[in-house]
């Protein structure tokens, strides 16, 4: 994979990763970020709908992650889609951990995915579950 970055501005790869605290960007004033959910970075084009960002691992499982987000999503403002039931009328199997999607009562064409991936400890790495959260604004 190759990644190439241009900027018209000083371009600082340390402020765009830092060690502590949250990488630059936002969150949706409406949809919550993960439990101790440290945002390491966040990518986007201007002028388009769509960003992703990735929080730091949290000592919670994709389970509990699964069950937190039901709990703390506003269901005044969200969706959760039925992945399973889908799946299940397709004849498709899932993969356990699959990941959730929210949209918008309001507008369906603006939609959020959460995606985990928990991995065991390696090396220097505790374990942990990362959180993706992609977004169509």
């Amino acid at each position: 994979a190759l990644l190439t970055l241009r900027s018209t501005d000083d371009l600082n790869v340390e402020a765009l990763l830092p060690a502590e605290g949250d990488a630059p960007g936002t969150s949706l004033d409406d949809f919550p970020r993960p439990p101790e959910g440290r945002r390491l970075l966040q990518s986007y084009e201007e002028g388009q709908p769509y960003r992703m960002t990735i929080y730091s691992r949290t000592d919670h499982s994709t389970a509990e992650l699964t069950r937190w987000y039901q709990q703390h999503v506003d269901r005044e403002i969200w969706h959760e889609a039925d992945l399973e039931g889908q799946a299940e009328i397709q004849g498709i199997e899932l993969e356990e951990g699959h990941g959730m999607i929210f949209w918008r009562k309001e507008d369906p064409t603006r939609f959020t995915l959460v995606s985990f991936d928990e991995r065991p400890a390696e090396d220097d790495v505790p374990a942990g579950t990362t959180v993706t959260v992609a977004e169509a604004l």
